[in-house]
């Protein structure tokens, strides 16, 4: 840093030994530049130049700010452009690590040849050395889309069912089929998992996976109640805005309904509101031709919506289903207690069946009982279940004990 020297004269001349100039450093002046004066005797005159010029430690911290700022944009832009082009997660993740990996060793090699360069006080005056813990995240989340993505191709993900009970009898009639991965690695939940799905571009293959398996397992009661006269239970699927926003996937599923006729009677598909805002008419369009097949329409979540009332109004629902948010409060809350009543009443009127969500204790079956809700699930039965289990439970028509 010529800054940190005495001022020194440097002389320029010819092959012959004449001078033609002389340059005259002086120190940093207060503001952060570096004062330069050239003597240069040209033409048998004396010239003068002074230049005016950042010092080391001055350029020092406006490089190390703009080269980190300038490698933070390139690294954000390179971990873009690697998760949109990459076909494997897992490569992705790779790729990403070896990207941190190389810019952290170029922040340290920079950040050192910055501090050998500055001196005294003006390495204060550098910007924080950019981190890579901000992305952390988005690798955790990369991680995690390749367990799924393996899941996936492996079969890994199986459908569970949680039985819908008739709060007077006990007896199932009906199960909602629910998306399970019973030996994942760490905690998915399903939420998560229909997330990946959808960004994955998978969930009208998961769909379509659950549907079949419903359709098989309504047949096979189908079958088997002809002879013993039971009643056979539905099963309800859970369809997201993307399947319904499709109307080619609501073709296949309709094709498939239109090759199993016998099952598409036991068969409900469960929509929630955000379903409905993306685009309300189209979906309505599509819901009321799958009712006119005789596939069932169960509007879930009921009352956590700003339209809850105005959808029984305008679509082809036979079923509602109130969210756990309104049971789980019915044994304290005077309010919680008067919206379930009144949506249960309100479901007579219309002849749709009600489904309480949430059920866990006795009590709670009590009050419902009383005011008409037919029918529930909850812990208080049973968590959802592998299809073996429930299978069995189907044939040796199994009873809960709610007395």
């Amino acid at each position: 840093d010529v800054s940190a020297e005495p001022p020194r004269p440097i002389y320029y001349g010819d092959s012959g030994g004449r001078l033609l100039s002389a340059e005259q450093v002086y120190q940093e002046t207060p503001n952060g530049t570096l004062r330069r004066d050239f003597m240069m005797r040209i033409v048998d005159r004396d010239w003068r130049l002074e230049i005016l010029q950042p010092t080391n430690s001055a350029f020092a911290f406006s490089s190390s700010w703009w080269l980190n700022q300038t490698l933070v944009q390139l690294l954000a832009l390179g971990l873009a452009l690697t998760l949109m082009i990459a076909f494997e997660r897992r490569m992705a993740m790779r790729e990403m690590e070896a990207q941190i990996s190389v810019l952290s060793r170029r922040f340290q090699e920079f950040d050192r040849d910055a501090d050998r360069d500055d001196q005294g006080d003006s390495s204060e005056l550098l910007p924080a050395r950019p981190t890579v813990s901000a992305i952390t995240l988005d690798i955790e989340l990369t991680r995690r889309d390749g367990l799924l993505d393996d899941a996936f191709r492996s079969g890994a993900f199986k459908q569970h069912y949680e039985p819908v009970v008739h709060l007077a009898t006990g007896r199932i009639i009906g199960f909602e089929s629910l998306l399970r991965w019973p030996e994942a690695p760490e905690l998915f939940t399903a939420p998560q998992i229909i997330d990946w799905a959808e960004r994955a571009e998978l969930i009208h293959v998961l769909t379509l996976d659950a549907l079949r398996e419903a359709i098989e397992l309504v047949e096979l009661w189908g079958a088997s109640a002809s002879a013993s006269g039971q009643p056979v239970p539905w099963v309800s699927i859970n369809v997201s805005p993307d399947d319904v926003g499709k109307p080619a996937f609501i073709e296949q599923m309709l094709d498939l309904f239109r090759r199993h006729p016998m099952a598409r009677n036991q068969i409900k598909l469960e929509i929630t509101e955000g379903v409905l805002v993306r685009d309300f008419k189209g979906v309505a369009q599509r819901l009321r031709s799958m009712r006119a097949e005789g596939i069932g329409i169960a509007l879930d979540d009921f009352g956590t919506g700003y339209s809850s009332l105005s959808y029984l109004h305008q679509l082809p629902v036979d079923s509602i289903k109130i969210d756990r948010s309104f049971i789980s409060s019915l044994t304290s809350e005077r309010r919680g207690r008067d919206i379930v009543q009144a949506t249960v009443e309100l479901g007579r009127r219309l002849h749709i069946e009600v489904v309480a969500e949430g059920v866990e204790d006795l009590h709670t079956i009590g009050l419902l009982r009383r005011y008409g809700c037919h029918a529930g699930q909850g812990y208080l039965f049973s968590r959802a279940r592998p299809a073996m289990v429930i299978d069995e439970w189907v044939r040796t028509h199994k009873r809960f004990d709610i007395a």
